[in-house]
């Protein structure tokens, strides 16, 4: 997905930037399994990868992709911290805060929910850019800690 993301980003040929290797150290970073990264664990993230980072850059560099339509902002519900996930049309999920353990579950979202908000949207004139699902649940038959 990072080769469809800078591509994505060079055909924008509108726009005068460069694709500089921080961007695409970034990008790589944010291209994993994990959701959410806070801005301290990107630079953590690239220290660990013998990177040295400045953090006003990984600043920059994230306000930019969430510009372009590459990144999103998510809040923790509890601790209000921020972290940033890549947004991709073709891997959408829910957010599944699960209250039992207080863990953040990433789980796909099943076509058939994607086939009804796309087909919702398109009745009212829309088509979708990105689907964000966030769900608190308890599991059945156990009492919050």
């Amino acid at each position: 997905m990072s080769k469809k993301l800078i591509d994505k980003l060079n055909s924008k040929t509108d726009k005068n930037f460069r694709i500089t290797k921080i961007r695409v150290d970034i990008i790589d970073c944010l291209n994993d399994d994990y959701h959410g990264h806070t801005i301290k664990n990107i630079i953590d993230h690239l220290n660990t990868k013998g990177k040295k980072v400045n953090v006003s850059s990984v600043y920059n560099t994230i306000n930019f992709l969430i510009d372009e339509g590459i990144v999103e902002i998510r809040t923790d519900f509890d601790t209000k911290e921020q972290s940033f996930e890549l947004i991709d049309k073709d891997n959408l999920h829910i957010h599944l805060h699960d209250l039992t353990n207080n863990k953040i579950k990433k789980i796909s979202l099943p076509n058939n929910i994607k086939d009804v908000i796309s087909d919702f949207l398109k009745k009212e004139g829309y088509q979708y850019e990105n689907i964000k699902l966030d769900i608190t649940a308890t599991k059945s038959g156990k009492k919050m800690p």
